[in-house]
């Protein structure tokens, strides 16, 4: 009866548990009947790290978000292949759509109507660019210090228990939780929520080494 509902909700299930197939033909099938998808498919390809697959693909240029998403996906699997100029290229296409979206939606004025989902489109695009500028700043090997490590360690930690909360049982956030936990030296509280992250993870088409699937990794 809402077969759009039920193909997002599938994707959305299948990303928790790691269920790489599922989600990606999920998304394919809502492509089908709406080619913007096709930017969220790219989105998961980057998820998945399948990047091959996602340098052959087309970005979309729909909306401002879908062509930030489009842009900081393919920037990600040009990185993977140590093609840092063109990643970078992205990453300035990426800003660009962020300062305008920003002043189209300061001019919009406080009392539109439209405002709130405007912020919200923004926030979508600025964490998307934020993943990018990050990989780039790794890729130069402008890395943290052990004690700023630790901080992001911390911090990390606080970020993946608020998420569990939200979403209980994502492996990605689990599996993140248990290597922030490692590296503050939690090694009992860190074996804990290993053996948590194994259960929904069992089902799942992709080996997993944190909260996300590292450049470099097919």
């Amino acid at each position: 009866m809402y077969p759009l509902h039920n193909l997002g909700m599938l994707f959305g299930g299948a990303v928790m548990d790691g269920q790489r197939a599922v989600a990606l033909d999920a998304l394919r099938s809502l492509a089908r009947q709406s080619p913007s998808y096709d930017a969220l498919v790219m989105v998961a390809l980057a998820r998945f790290g399948r990047w091959s697959e996602l340098r052959t693909m087309r970005p979309r240029t729909d909306s401002p978000v879908i062509a930030t998403w489009s842009a900081v996906a393919l920037g990600l699997a040009l990185l993977d292949s140590a093609l840092t100029g063109p990643a970078r290229t992205q990453l300035d296409l990426a800003d660009a759509l962020l300062e305008t979206a920003r002043r189209a939606t300061a001019a919009r004025g406080q009392d539109s109507e439209a405002v709130p989902r405007a912020v919200l489109d923004l926030n979508r695009m600025a964490i998307a660019r934020g993943i990018l500028a990050g990989e780039l700043a790794a890729a130069r090997g402008e890395v943290d210090s052990e004690v700023a490590a630790l901080e992001s360690a911390v911090a990390a930690e606080r970020v993946l228990r608020a998420d569990l909360k939200r979403r209980p049982q994502n492996g990605w956030a689990l599996r993140g939780l248990q290597q922030a936990l490692a590296a503050q030296g939690k090694s009992d509280e860190a074996d804990r929520v290993r053996r948590e992250f194994e259960r929904p993870w069992s089902r799942a088409h992709t080996w997993l080494p944190g909260p996300r699937l590292r450049l470099g990794l097919r």
